[in-house]
């Protein structure tokens, strides 16, 4: 039977003594480990660049999470406000759809009335497009190229903010000073 000092030395190696045996418990080891000044360091780092990376993620991502869990908005809104940010509806194209569309000559020389009837498919709040409307001649050539921002059609009663969920609105506008007798025309929806 063997002793527990010479269980070491069966193989040649950890028998007491030994110069080449790595001591593991020495004073000048047991320094370094888990809970050293440097490891500790790094943690810190890694919680505050955590944090940073989810604040921007929040910030780029604002709009959808604000649409997407309403009771965020105000959150959101006072993390966007400190580095100059606000929340608005999102963005989203797909969602929307031009439903119908007409463009007619005015009572007056040079003006043209346009109506759409626009509608928002998404289950939350849309940002307002703007609208590009091409003027052609009757061998389709281009005669003109106007862009409609929301401010220049969104009227009194509709909501600033973005069109609501599921909604259809009529829209209606006059464009004065076009002093053209286009044959057709063509409109599609983008986000300025």
């Amino acid at each position: 039977m063997r002793s527990a000092g010479s269980i070491g030395a069966v193989g040649g190696i950890g028998a007491v003594g030994d110069p080449d045996a790595v001591d593991f418990f020495a004073a000048s080891s047991s320094a370094r480990g888990f809970t050293s000044r440097i490891n500790a360091f790094a943690m810190m780092a890694c919680v505050v660049l955590s944090v940073t990376l989810i604040f921007q993620i929040a910030l780029a991502a604002r709009d959808w999470l604000a649409a997407w869990v309403p009771a965020l908005e105000p959150t959101l809104s006072a993390m966007s406000s400190v580095v100059g940010l606000r929340v608005q509806a999102p963005r989203s194209l797909g969602a929307l759809t031009l439903e119908s569309f007409e463009l007619q000559a005015g009572n007056a020389p040079g003006v043209l009335n346009m109506t759409a009837l626009l509608r928002n498919r998404a289950a939350h709040i849309v940002r307002w497009p703007g609208m590009e409307l091409t003027l052609t001649d009757g061998s389709g050539t281009v005669i003109v190229r106007k862009q409609l921002l929301p401010a220049d059609y969104i009227g009194r009663g509709l909501p600033t903010a973005g069109m609501p969920a599921g909604l259809e609105q009529n829209l209606s506008v006059s464009l004065e000073g076009l002093e053209l007798q286009p044959t057709g025309y063509n409109v599609k929806l983008f986000y300025p």
